[in-house]
């Protein structure tokens, strides 16, 4: 599969030579956008054009207040979870056990790399689909059988309080997914999988405790041009300080009272995509990447269950972006 970031790809855009390497999980914009494309295409919702692309899915999906999307994730039919960490994957019950120790972090970790596909195509002319001349590309897709052995492997998101997400369990439905446009099948599960093991295990949580958010999803963040420029983020400016203080405000609207003892991750612009309804790009942000780290002291059971419905992405959060998963740490 093929799940590319909201980034240029085309030759003619990037130059001569061109790549595209997939995510190792799809964003969650591209699972809500696939959804909301079946919604309209059976007439069960309406589309409003809006500057605010968030809202535009929101309204395609009825969201209401307490509707909220978590993941994606990837799950496989032996029971597994897997998470995104980077261009990697990490089982979710290898993170926290890892996780549930106070200890160094990076030790805590374990990180599969799915086997990754080349294909190499030159750019078309349309409508005559004649190969362009020096417009070269490759795509590096994702293949996941080589990190597990079962035949079936979902990618899954999990669905709370979407009255609308019911009408589509009747059947199976399919639909073109990824950057490529396979076929894949969708169908709606009667449980929240990752929702039911984050519940399982705070169940023992009590007040006033340590814990690790673990990032599964990419955390949007509005950029601030005036405190940095493009120029600087290719240098490998540092930028943690004034980002900080946003990762730290979202936390604080769910956890008044934590305190943040550290955040490990990387930071790096992501655009929201292209709005084919518009003809005009979405916008730029900065993201903290998936593998991201947050230790937290000072918080409650209480605070962590919040913090997991509600995300930490200033947007598109309700969406999946700024997924974590809470890890009370065991002294």
């Amino acid at each position: 599969m093929m799940f590319r970031g909201s980034m240029e790809f085309s030759p003619f855009v990037r130059g001569p030579q061109t790549a595209a390497l997939s995510l190792p999980v799809p964003l969650p914009s591209t699972v809500a956008g696939a959804t909301a494309t079946l919604v309209l295409d059976l007439s069960l919702g309406r589309y409003e054009v809006s500057n605010d692309w968030v809202e535009q899915i929101r309204t395609v999906l009825q969201f209401k207040d307490e509707s909220r999307l978590r993941g994606p994730y990837i799950y496989t039919e032996d029971g597994k979870i897997y998470l995104a960490y980077g261009s990697g994957l990490t089982d979710f019950d290898s993170m926290v056990k890892g996780l549930g120790k106070n200890k160094y972090v990076e030790d805590l970790l374990k990180v599969l790399l799915p086997k990754r596909i080349e294909h190499v195509g030159v750019a078309l002319e349309r409508p005559k689909k004649a190969a362009k001349e020096g417009f070269l590309y490759s795509a590096e897709m994702v293949d996941y059988s080589s990190i597990t052995t079962e035949q079936a492997i979902y990618i899954v998101v999990d669905a709370l309080n979407v009255p609308l997400i019911n009408e589509l369990r009747s059947q199976k439905y399919t639909i073109r997914f990824g950057g490529e446009g396979k076929l894949s099948q969708m169908s709606v599960r009667d449980e929240p999988i990752l929702t039911k093991r984050v519940e399982s295990q705070l169940e023992e949580a009590g007040q006033d405790i340590s814990a690790h958010l673990y990032l599964a999803t990419h955390a949007l963040f509005r950029s601030q041009p005036k405190l940095i420029t493009p120029e600087q983020i290719a240098h490998g400016v540092y930028i943690s300080p004034s980002f900080l203080k946003q990762i730290e405000g979202t936390i604080r609207e769910f956890a008044p009272k934590a305190n943040i003892d550290y955040v490990l991750g990387d930071l790096k612009p992501l655009g929201g995509g292209y709005s084919l309804a518009r003809e005009a790009r979405k916008p730029m942000y900065m993201a903290l990447v998936p593998g991201a780290v947050i230790r937290l002291s000072n918080v409650s059971r209480s605070d962590l269950s919040n913090l997991y419905m509600e995300g930490i992405s200033q947007v598109g959060s309700d969406m999946g972006y700024g997924t974590v998963i809470p890890v009370p740490i065991t002294r």
